[in-house]
Parts: C-alpha cells; sequence; structure tokens
C-alpha cells in the first residue's frame, strides 16, 4: 500500500495542481483523499441496480472552500431531492440510503453523518 500511495503522490505532484492559480481558487490536496478513500472498505453489499440509477448532481459555484448545492436526481432524471444547499456533503446510496452532512449549525466538513432515505428524510434515527 505504502508504495501504491508514493506513485499516486508523484502522480499528484507531476500534474501541478494549484502552481498557476490565486490561492482562492488553488487545488486543495488534503481533500484529494478524504474524497478519495471510503471508510468502510469491507462487510459492505455492493451497490444495488436501484442504487446505481440515483446520481448526486453538485452546483459548487465559488469558492473550493463555500459549501455546494446538492440534488439527487434518478436515471429518468427526475429530481428525488431537489437541488439546494441542505447538504455539506453527501456519500452514494447504498441498500436505499445515504450518508449526508446536513448544513445546519455545527456541522462542518467532517461530520456529524445522517442517513438519509431517497426522498432526503432521515432514517434510523
Amino acid at each position: 500500500m505504502l508504495s501504491e500511495l508514493n506513485r499516486l503522490e508523484r502522480h499528484i505532484a507531476d500534474l501541478g495542481f494549484g502552481e498557476d492559480t490565486a490561492p482562492d481558487e488553488a487545488g486543495d490536496p488534503h481533500r484529494l483523499f478524504e474524497y478519495s478513500l471510503e471508510h468502510d472498505l469491507f462487510d459492505r453489499s455492493p451497490y444495488s441496480a436501484a442504487d446505481l440509477e440515483l446520481s448526486w448532481v453538485e452546483n459548487q459555484a465559488g469558492s473550493p472552500y463555500s459549501y455546494g448545492s446538492y440534488g439527487l436526481i434518478d436515471a429518468e432524471g427526475r429530481w428525488r431531492i431537489p437541488m439546494g444547499q441542505r447538504f455539506i456533503c453527501v456519500r452514494p446510496f447504498r441498500d436505499g440510503t445515504a450518508e449526508v452532512i446536513l448544513n445546519t449549525e455545527g456541522s462542518s466538513y467532517s461530520g456529524p453523518w445522517t442517513r438519509i432515505d431517497t426522498e432526503g428524510r432521515p432514517v434510523g434515527q
């Protein structure tokens, strides 16, 4: 694993993120790994066909440090959760639920995480 991480680090360095951009628009490399790695790699069922028909759409206008707008669409292009700033961060649906960080007082990119259904309602609480 260390060898693979070193290879990826060299590859990322070769891409030159942030070298010719203003500080507000420069890449944020510490978040690259956060976005790329799953926390629970084992003991997970594969994505179902229904899960794969759901797609998060993000509109991140402005700084990479501002909270974007998220919405959920299905395979037919219908909005299941309308676009809005309700979430700080989202994860893909698995078994009909997704983990999200609600855009509420006290929330940040690190959490707390809440499970929701395909209509955006909290589950298991």
